[in-house]
C-alpha cells in the first residue's frame, strides 16, 4: 500500500512538472506572437520596393490585375489588394517602360501603437543610371505596416509625385 502512495506522488510529481515546463514555454513562445519589430516592418517596405517595376500600370486591367495579386499579394493586407485591383489607377507599379521604379530607401521610421509609419524615397532607375549611377527621379512615398495573420504588411502606401 505504501509503495503504491510512493508510485503515485512520483507519477503526480512529473505531471506537475511536465505542466509547468509546458505553461512556462508556451508564455516564452507566444510572448512576441504580435509583435512587430522594426526590422520586420522596414523590410517589409524594401522588399514591397523591389516588385514595384513588375506591376506594368499600362498593360490591359486584366493583366494588371493578376500581376498585382501575384507580386503585392505577399506584402500588404487583403483590404489594399482588393483597393488596388478594384481601381488600378490607385495602384503604384511600372507607369512606363523607362525611369521604372527600382527600390525604396527608407528615410524615416515611427512607431505608432501596435504599428509602424515608414517614410521614404521611391528610386526610379533607366538603363543610364544604372550603368553610370545616380537616379532618374525620386518621389516620396509612406506605408504603414502591422501585423496580418502573423506577417508584416503594408496596410496603406501613399506616393507624392515624382521629384
Amino acid at each position: 500500500m505504501k509503495k503504491t502512495y510512493t508510485i503515485l506522488g512520483i507519477i503526480i510529481g512529473i505531471i506537475i512538472i511536465v505542466l509547468i515546463f509546458l505553461f512556462i514555454n508556451h508564455n516564452k513562445t507566444n510572448k512576441n506572437v504580435n509583435v512587430l519589430s522594426q526590422a520586420e516592418a522596414e523590410n517589409a517596405v524594401l522588399e514591397f520596393g523591389k516588385v514595384l517595376q513588375r506591376v506594368p500600370l499600362t498593360a490591359d486591367k486584366d493583366i494588371i490585375v493578376d500581376t498585382i495579386q501575384k507580386e503585392y499579394s505577399p506584402y500588404i493586407t487583403k483590404d489594399l489588394l482588393n483597393t488596388w485591383t478594384n481601381d488600378t489607377s490607385l495602384a503604384p507599379g511600372r507607369e512606363v517602360s523607362s525611369p521604372w521604379p527600382d527600390h525604396i530607401e527608407i528615410t524615416e521610421t515611427r512607431k505608432v501603437g501596435d504599428e509602424y509609419q515608414i517614410n521614404g524615397h521611391l528610386i526610379y532607375m533607366t538603363s543610364n543610371e544604372v550603368e553610370h549611377g545616380g537616379n532618374a527621379g525620386v518621389r516620396d512615398v509612406s506605408a504603414i505596416i502591422n501585423i496580418y495573420q502573423d506577417k508584416p504588411l503594408i496596410s496603406n502606401f501613399l506616393m507624392a509625385e515624382m521629384n
